[in-house]
């Protein structure tokens, strides 16, 4: 994986992304200020689940496969990760470890920007946290309702007697892994 500094000229291509282009100026040339570039190859991973919280991302080229391996070592894709698209907020704000692995699905461009970096960039502005929390908030309302989906379909082939229940979980574990959409 190589890095380099980020081009001035991206912050108005991260703009056309909704949560990046209402964010304060200032803080949409922080995150490009601080941010690195990482060129990644097919299959080659961003992080692995466990790894230290190393910053907030955003794919800038290509894709991730974001998941994890489920209780019977088989994969479970929990995102697929597209241009513009932002992640790792979840660690940025409580700096637990990375709950799943990202890998690079083709080749990938990924701007990181490191933790350390936008802390102490946030520590002198408070205010912009709000916006972590507005992403944070997004990813938690995706997961929900993923989450609702998948109960309506269980609950409708419970009603209809389409086979046990732990079937159904592993019909639904199938239509994930596969990037199944609700």
């Amino acid at each position: 994986m190589t890095a380099r500094p980020a081009p001035p000229a991206l912050r108005g291509l991260l703009a056309t992304e909704p949560w990046f282009g209402s964010c304060p100026a200032d803080l949409q040339q922080a995150l490009v200020d601080a941010g690195r570039l990482h060129r990644l190859a097919d299959g080659e991973r961003l992080f692995a689940r466990g790894a230290s919280a190393d910053g907030l991302c955003c794919v800038i080229a290509g894709a991730l496969r974001m998941g994890s391996l489920d209780e019977e070592g088989g994969a479970a894709l929990l995102a697929f990760v597209e241009p513009y698209q932002w992640f790792g907020e979840i660690s940025m704000v409580d700096g637990l470890p990375r709950t799943h692995d990202a890998e690079a699905d083709g080749p990938t461009e990924v701007l990181l920007v490191p933790r350390a970096a936008l802390l102490g960039w946030l520590q002198a502005r408070p205010a912009p946290w709000r916006d972590l929390a507005r992403l944070a908030a997004q990813f938690v309302d995706a997961r929900i309702e993923g989450r609702v989906g998948a109960a309506r379909r269980i609950h409708a082939h419970r009603a209809g007697d389409e086979g046990s229940l732990q079937q159904i979980l592993r019909r639904e574990q199938r239509r994930q892994r596969d990037g199944g959409a609700d």
